[in-house]
């Protein structure tokens, strides 16, 4: 069962600014301000990547080719946590056409990781066979832990002292463990 998974809204900001990583780094010059954003913005879509989180509310948009794999609750786990809100569901019919369904069909189960079920009956079989179900949701921490803020500040700070040196030393697993989920 294929998932897509696209951010339809990013944050407005990184939860981890440019002066905390230049503090970090006891940087005082501008020139390089810019590489030192990018390098934020990588360091935090890999802890998200990793942890399958977002570390500011964000939408993201899930499109599925149905309504599985589900648990034994028929509820779908979604691939971003912590889930705030699912803001639609749609279904292709058998013509193909999206078919939104009614937020009475669903309970949202927030969290991390979040998921959605079905109330009372079992989720609509999709018309077509690929991507025929397209969850749109925003998930992410506000404000973000500590910890895996300075997960971002470490890697940030890292990479731009090691330009040249192959991937770095996971110098933030510390800060990372406590927020990875078991796997089965």
């Amino acid at each position: 069962m294929a998932i897509q998974l696209e951010r339809l809204a990013a944050a407005p900001s990184e939860p981890v600014s440019l002066a905390e990583v230049k503090a970090a780094l006891r940087l005082t010059y501008d020139s390089e301000d810019a590489v030192l954003a990018g390098l934020i913005t990588a360091a935090r879509e890999g802890v998200e990547a990793e942890l399958g989180v977002s570390l500011a509310p964000t939408r993201w948009r899930e499109v599925r080719d149905g309504f599985a794999p589900a648990d034994g609750e028929g509820a779908l786990g979604l691939l971003r946590g912590p889930l705030i809100s699912v803001e639609t569901i749609t279904a292709a019919d058998p013509s193909g056409a999206a078919q939104t369904l009614d937020p009475r069909r669903y309970r949202v189960l927030a969290g991390r990781p979040g998921r959605v079920a079905p109330v009372a009956q079992a989720w609509p079989h999709p018309g077509v066979s690929g991507g025929g179900v397209v969850i749109d949701y925003t998930a992410g921490f506000d404000p973000a832990p500590e910890p895996l803020r300075q997960a971002v500040v470490a890697r940030a700070a890292w990479r731009f002292l090691n330009r040249e040196a192959a991937p770095p030393p996971d110098l933030a697993e510390g800060l990372l463990a406590p927020f990875r989920l078991p796997r089965l």
